[in-house]
């Protein structure tokens, strides 16, 4: 009798477990869930302070959440309490998830700029030199284009006050508000037109 109420119990947890790893998918698409309330579906950001992260790069991504969750990053509260319970496998299948899906650029009403002013701005500080492939980037080096307007000038300011420490965004630090504003803009507006 107990042999057989045993052999029945494992049976039934084998199947539990079974059906729970086959309703919540793989490691990444588990953890992706979590993401998807702030970042929207598939990583497609419907808002303008919410970074779009589906078609991102995935070495980026990887540095990022790494980042956060070894608190290297301290701009995002909520984003340091994610990435700290996040095991590296999880980092790393979520980050590989992400930059699967296709990119979705940000549909969000950009400010006016004056266009020959910008590209000229952004020619003379070389962007494209590191964001290459005309802003979408690669490797740890992210795509910038047609990303959420509001997010891409939250970072530029960051980097601008020595946030975020990086030697190859100091020239941010010469450049006015009004310039980040007109950058955006353009970054986000030739995203919707590639």
């Amino acid at each position: 009798m107990k042999r057989s109420a045993l052999y029945l119990l494992s049976l039934l947890m084998l199947v539990s477990i079974s059906a729970w790893a086959a309703a919540g998918g793989d490691t990444a698409e588990r953890t992706a869930k979590t993401c998807a309330g702030c970042h929207g579906t598939y990583g497609a950001s419907p808002g303008t302070f919410i970074p779009t992260i589906g078609g991102q790069n995935a070495e980026y991504l990887k540095k990022v959440l790494i980042e956060l969750k070894a608190k290297k990053r301290s701009h995002s509260v909520e984003m340091s309490l994610m990435a700290s319970g996040y095991t590296e496998e999880q980092i790393i299948a979520v980050s590989e998830w992400y930059a699967e899906k296709k990119w979705v650029d940000s549909k969000v009403k950009v400010k006016e700029y004056n266009m020959s002013a910008t590209v000229k701005l952004i020619e003379d500080y070389s962007c494209f030199g590191c964001h290459v492939n005309n802003g979408k980037g690669e490797g740890e080096t992210p795509a910038i284009t047609g990303q959420a307007p509001g997010y891409l000038k939250n970072v530029l300011m960051k980097y601008k006050a020595g946030l975020i420490p990086s030697d190859e965004m100091v020239f941010l630090k010469d450049i006015s508000e009004v310039e980040i504003d007109a950058m955006v803009s353009y970054l986000t507006e030739l995203g919707r037109n590639r």
